[in-house]
């Protein structure tokens, strides 16, 4: 192997932010990066060095793409970024395929829960697995949340004035294609379910029951404010798997809604007053911040899935959409002994699930833990004549759909100025050059390196 890191990307609002801080760290310590398009990434593997490939879960459709890589003289390390929201041991190994640990250098787990899932559960030794904690919770942080995060969040403020953030993670039951199989298709394909297991099968179902519950309760819920409190003003952020046309037709209906697709949540959470989630991550990431969070959890008929979310063991849980309104009352008039942000309550909580280290963001311990396994490799010679060649280019276009290209896809500009806005956070350098190599992927390069 060399001194080369690739990182790939699938969803940019999801992963690009925490992501390019693990790149600049492995950028100071002298490291190339290769960030991008996951798909542009893989298909050049086999003519680029060899090096780690940085992979954001253990999913059946991972472990495909894994299980080739060791043997070609790449090693593969994870953060299993789905992990985040999970509580439950085996609602967490739901999304790791059964045989993905023959194949792993090392999991960066988020915390002791995690990491005893991994070991009890799938069969990881002790040595590929390292509690670190998630870069996504590092952007939650000071110096981030001090000097990053206010800016985006002013800028919304100063455009939407004072909002109840609602955030929907339900697109099991409102899936983007319009089609409730596909869905199900899909967790088939990763591994997720087991369709000869009537367990996994239940689980499956009782999973999509309680997103039309939230669903439904969202949408009461909104129509109750409008007629409640029609000047409270309200913004609806769709998870990026959900068909959003649903949203705006409810929106066109609600004078005081507003619906807000493909951005990046903390930004949001900070400028909201309050947030209201049925479920999503990001009342995990609002508990980090100390935005205060309700849960909204109607279900009519008693579901398993609010007992495995993270979200609903730290945060306020409301049975029934009049409970929610009382509760933004109480909030507007500063009544926050319940529902207020209770950070430090909040985060006690969190200890197990998500290590939260006051010395060392999650970042650093990352981009330590790939550079001791890349300790007394050779250096990438020549970065600058990497390139990706017509055949691939041409393999591309006729292989991956426009929709998945898109999620992934950012400029070259934007990460040079997230590079740069990281450096300046910090007080360090910014010691990289980036080259575009087309299809949404970049090098980048210590600038010591690039003479070379």
């Amino acid at each position: 192997m060399e001194r080369v890191v690739y990182i790939l990307i699938e969803k940019k609002h999801r992963e690009l932010n925490s992501k390019t801080l693990i790149a600049s760290e492995l950028l100071a310590q002298g490291i190339v990066v290769i960030i991008g398009f996951s798909r542009g990434i893989l298909v050049n593997l086999p003519v680029f060095p060899k090096g780690l490939v940085y992979f954001k879960g253990l999913n059946r459709v991972q472990y495909e793409i894994m299980k080739h890589l060791p043997g070609q003289g790449y090693a593969v390390v994870v953060t299993d970024e789905e992990a985040l929201g999970s509580s439950d041991p085996n609602y967490l190994m739901m999304d790791c395929w059964h045989d993905v640990s023959k194949y792993v250098t090392k999991v960066f787990c988020q915390g002791e829960v995690h990491r005893n899932a991994l070991s009890t559960l799938r069969n990881f030794r002790s040595n590929q697995l390292v509690i670190t904690g998630n870069s996504r919770i590092d952007l939650l942080r000071s110096p981030f949340l001090d000097e990053i995060l206010p800016l985006r969040a002013k800028e919304i403020r100063d455009r939407y004035g004072p909002f109840v953030l609602i955030n929907s993670d339900n697109s099991g039951a409102n899936y983007k294609d319009d089609d409730p199989d596909a869905y199900r298709q899909t967790l088939v394909q990763i591994g997720w379910v087991d369709p000869a297991s009537e367990y996994d099968v239940a689980m499956m179902e009782d999973h999509i029951v309680h997103e039309i519950n939230n669903i439904k309760a969202i949408r009461e819920f909104i129509i109750a404010m409008n007629r409640g409190m029609p000047a409270r003003k309200l913004v609806l952020r769709p998870h990026p798997g959900e068909n959003p046309d649903p949203w705006n037709h409810l929106a066109r209906e609600v004078s005081n809604l507003t619906v807000i697709c493909n951005t990046e949540a903390p930004e949001w959470i900070l400028a909201a007053d309050v947030l209201v989630q049925t479920g999503c991550t990001t009342g995990v990431e609002a508990a980090v911040i100390g935005t205060p969070t309700i849960g909204l959890v109607v279900q009519p008929e008693r579901v398993t899935h609010p007992d495995l979310l993270l979200t609903y063991q730290i945060n306020p849980v409301v049975r029934s959409v009049e409970e929610a309104m009382d509760a933004i009352k109480e909030l507007d008039r500063g009544e926050q002994r319940r529902y207020g942000a209770r950070l430090e309550e909040k985060r006690d909580l969190l200890r197990t699930h998500i290590d939260i280290d006051s010395a060392r963001f999650a970042f650093e311990k990352i981009a330590d833990t790939m550079i001791d396994l890349l300790s007394g490799r050779p250096e990438v010679k020549q970065p600058q004549s990497l390139a990706m060649g017509k055949k691939v280019d041409g393999l591309l276009r006729s292989s991956v759909p426009k929709s998945i290209f898109h999620d992934a896809y950012f400029s070259q500009e934007e990460i040079e100025t997230r590079l740069r806005s990281i450096a300046e956070t910090r007080g360090t350098d910014n010691r990289a050059s980036v080259r575009d190599l087309g299809w949404g992927v970049y090098v980048l390069t210590p600038k010591d390196n690039t003479t070379r």
